[in-house]
């Protein structure tokens, strides 16, 4: 093989290595993974105020998925549908509220998996959730 031709499939292949780093550090920088999570679960909520998705959801302040769809069905109906670990189990009573940011408009997802002595959820089943309400809210019921 020619020295020129050794030379440009080096410099070929390094810029492919370099596009393969970048691509997979954006993706590892934005949360996405290569792996699928096995876990899906939906939440029905009567409003979600300003839960959008990316949003992270967490189950005792650990970080355990994030919101994958926002759909609305109909005037106080909102589906939340989010991944979660595949180690995570969810069961019968289990429950999620939405938490607004002290200073930010960011919201996160609250998850309580339920009890240990409650059966499992069911494939299907949907989780009822809750807005709760933040700090200013509050604030304003106290001056009323």
């Amino acid at each position: 093989m020619d020295l020129h031709y050794k030379q440009e499939i080096t410099v070929g292949t390094l810029v492919l290595i370099g596009l393969g780093v970048f691509v997979g550090g954006s993706m590892w920088l934005k949360g996405a993974s290569f792996r699928a999570h096995d876990r899906v679960a939906v939440i029905q909520f009567s409003d979600i105020g300003n839960l959008k998705r990316d949003n992270e959801v967490t189950v005792s302040g650990v970080p355990v998925g994030k919101v994958e769809e926002v759909a609305f069905e109909a005037p106080g109906r909102v589906l939340v549908t989010v991944t979660l670990r595949p180690s995570l189990e969810l069961k019968a009573d289990a429950t999620a509220s939405i938490q607004s940011g002290f200073f930010s408009s960011d919201s996160r997802l609250l998850l309580d998996p339920g009890s240990p002595d409650a059966p499992p959820l069911e494939p299907g089943a949907v989780i009822r959730g809750s807005l709760d309400r933040g700090l200013f809210a509050k604030g304003a019921d106290l001056a009323d």
